[in-house]
């Protein structure tokens, strides 16, 4: 089953935009029966998760050796395990090969959007205020349109889930309308985990993606610099 961001935007896809079942697939790069799968399901069902074993299992120390000879692309291990007996499928050989492959060096992102096409967020830290007797942290929400450097900034006193979607509402009113996805970084009220496919967003917040149409996405853990231009505002 996939996430529940992604089970959204399946929704999304085909009842707001009625896309057709091959058209949702190649669009968010899942395998038309699991579209199905989804159009098919009153709710979400989240995975129970617990390893089977896998037809590839027998040959990891095969493919290992492979790569350390070679840096070889999951198709040619693919076509060269078949011959050697592996009977299983190509994608779960292509998650493993990406799995243990080292990275041949560091990647880093280009910040380049189109109008309208992302905003990043982010919470900053503003010392403390005196309200009352009591001495509150303060905090700052800040929204930044990639394209334009346009800047929302609110003052809070919580970081919290209410807070947190309050201020992507307020920001979206600021700017008269929304971008088709918004970046953020891993705090517990935007995504819950990482996973080796995909983030696993906070229910709530991916309903107000689904809510408002757009795609939630999520830093790499410990890669600020993908999201760059809310930083700058923060500063």
């Amino acid at each position: 089953m996939t996430g529940y961001e992604t089970y959204q935007r399946i929704k999304v896809l085909s009842e707001r935009d009625r896309l057709t079942v091959s058209q949702i697939a190649c669009e968010l790069g899942l395998s038309r029966p699991t579209v199905r799968k989804v159009l098919g399901s009153v709710k979400y069902l989240p995975l129970k998760r617990g390893r089977r074993a896998s037809k590839l299992d027998a040959f990891h120390d095969t493919v290992k050796r492979h790569l350390e000879r070679h840096q070889y692309s999951a198709v040619q291990i693919f076509r060269m395990i078949k011959e050697e007996g592996y009977v299983g499928g190509e994608g779960i050989l292509r998650e493993y090969v990406a799995q243990i492959r080292p990275p041949s060096q560091t990647a880093y992102l280009t910040l380049n959007f189109s109008p309208g096409e992302a905003a990043q967020v982010d919470f900053g830290s503003c010392g403390t205020i005196c309200v009352g007797e009591r001495r509150l942290r303060l905090s700052v929400f800040v929204m930044t349109l990639c394209h334009s450097r346009m800047l929302y900034a609110e003052f809070i006193l919580r970081q919290n889930m209410e807070h947190f979607l309050q201020c992507h509402r307020n920001a979206f009113e600021y700017f008269g309308g929304v971008t088709s996805k918004v970046i953020v970084d891993n705090c517990k009220v935007a995504v819950d985990s990482h996973s080796m496919r995909e983030p696993v967003v906070n229910r709530h917040y991916a309903d107000l993606a689904s809510h408002y149409g757009f795609k939630v996405v999520a830093c790499g853990i410990r890669k600020p610099f993908e999201k760059g231009y809310v930083k700058l505002g923060i500063m």
